[in-house]
């Protein structure tokens, strides 16, 4: 492999991509539905995205949820429609807070819905 001159800017790979046009996502594409839009992520307080913040397991979140199967939460990320999911090595991880934070928003979808 060729080293890299210190001079030259290092160019992350999501940067090279967004440069050739390989970026499938813009700025003004709105959020999918049932998942929390970038805004209020970064809002979310750096003291619940701490590392006291629990990971959840699927299987647990399968229990939280009531026993929604661990296919339905699968299928969920794929068509990126259910709480957000971290990837930590090869192990699928869900965030206590974002889990609570995305309920709190289908309550608000609920009610909202019930009100019309």
């Amino acid at each position: 492999m060729e080293a890299r001159s210190t001079s030259e800017p290092l160019v992350t790979t999501r940067a090279r991509s967004q440069a050739l046009g390989g970026n499938r996502f813009t700025a003004a594409e709105p959020p999918a539905k049932g998942r929390p839009s970038v805004a209020h992520v970064e809002a979310t307080t750096q003291a619940q995205l701490s590392v006291n913040d629990p990971l959840l397991t699927p299987e647990e979140l399968s229990a939280l949820l009531g026993g929604i199967p661990t296919g339905t939460l699968k299928r969920w990320r794929s068509q990126r429609c259910g709480p957000v999911a971290l990837h930590v090595g090869r192990h699928v991880r869900y965030r206590r807070s974002m889990v609570e934070a995305w309920l709190r928003e289908k309550d608000l979808e609920a009610a909202s819905w019930m009100a019309s």
